[in-house]
């Protein structure tokens, strides 16, 4: 399995769907995104504290930090490759709980590749048995619930027209990516890799953002120019259109790729190109980070009035978490989440 996992991550670092189905295209209502005139994100924000994950009563502790979420005072984590666990903890480090059942059994998982909270659950992604866990807020198992195949992202989201449960699962094949929804068993493709895009199937892990309520679902495939709005039946719909003013690879370069290793294709990718995208939100500002160079560029756009604000990091930070008074990041020199009071940026 470890070599499985390590080929899907060679693999997932390339991307899907955008605005014009791959292709980079200008738009007049475009926001534009660039590097230039950037402010480094700590002189900017001075205000910034480190937070020490406290160890479980049962020793664990997250070695890596592949997903955090943030739900009022609660930190959701989850790690994927060192402690291949699900953790919960207060706003200080305290320990609240943890989840580590691997196995092949209805309440255990084999490989976590995804999380999500809602106002009720907890939905851990096992993506080798194909299945979703349900925990309660304490973190206690209730059920499962059979995924499709190749899930690589879920966003469990409430239909406001038929009343009902649904998931929302960003999909991957050796051919085609596809966004599905699915109700109850039946599955609707609602989005799906453009032709010439083949085997670019990677999604950041934070492609879906939401409100606390979930009433407001936002998703944003990796080298995509366009932003996109679920509606109330759960669809996607064009949002916030986005140009990179040449940072972004086209649908022709993507093509120039086909049969080379993937090793390859990404080394050509990082020699021109932005890469190792990011999508987060709050309620005033949507953020989109990227690296290009030597430097890792985020990018605010406030929702309302559609102005940017374009800040810059070490390229050893990643982003984890955005709240509407915090930003979360992580360092893979360092164990500890790195927490940036960046409150001002909406005033």
């Amino acid at each position: 399995m470890k070599r499985s996992i390590i080929v899907l991550h060679l693999i997932l670092l390339f991307l899907t769907v955008s605005c014009s189905y791959g292709q980079q295209v200008e738009r007049k209502d475009a926001i534009v995104i660039k590097t230039v005139g950037s402010r480094n994100l700590f002189d900017a924000f001075p205000d910034s504290t480190s937070l020490d994950f406290n160890e479980m009563p049962n020793g664990k502790i997250p070695g890596t930090v592949s997903k955090l979420i943030v739900r009022n005072d609660t930190l959701f984590v989850l790690d994927s490759f060192k402690s291949k666990a699900f953790f919960a903890y207060a706003s200080d480090g305290t320990p609240l709980f943890e989840y580590s059942k691997q196995g092949e059994g209805p309440d255990e998982y084999i490989f976590l590749s995804d999380l999500d909270v809602d106002d009720k659950n907890i939905y851990l992604l096992d993506s080798e048995s194909h299945k979703i866990l349900l925990l309660n807020k304490n973190g206690k198992f209730e059920k499962k619930v059979d995924s499709p195949a190749h899930t690589a992202h879920i966003k469990p989201f409430y239909d406001a027209k038929s009343k009902k449960a649904s998931y929302y699962f960003d999909m991957y094949t050796p051919e085609k990516a596809r966004l599905i929804r699915q109700r109850g068993r039946k599955n609707d493709t609602l989005m799906i890799t453009p032709d010439g895009m083949s085997n670019f199937n990677y999604s950041a892990p934070n492609s879906f953002q939401s409100d606390k309520l979930n009433t407001e679902i936002l998703y944003m495939p990796s080298y995509s120019s366009c932003i996109y709005k679920f509606n109330e039946n759960g669809e996607p719909q064009e949002y916030i259109n986005l140009d990179f003013k040449g940072l972004m690879p086209d649908l022709s370069f993507f093509k120039s790729l086909k049969g080379k290793r993937s090793e390859d294709k990404f080394n050509l990718i990082k020699d021109g190109f932005a890469y190792y995208f990011s999508f987060d939100a709050n309620s005033t500002h949507i953020l989109v980070g990227f690296v290009y160079e030597d430097k890792h560029y985020l990018c605010f756009i406030n929702k309302s009035s559609h102005t940017t604000d374009i800040f810059d990091m070490p390229t050893d930070y990643s982003i984890r978490a955005l709240t509407d008074d915090n930003l979360y990041l992580y360092s893979k020199n360092s164990d500890n989440l790195t927490i940036v009071n960046i409150s001002s940026i909406s005033k």
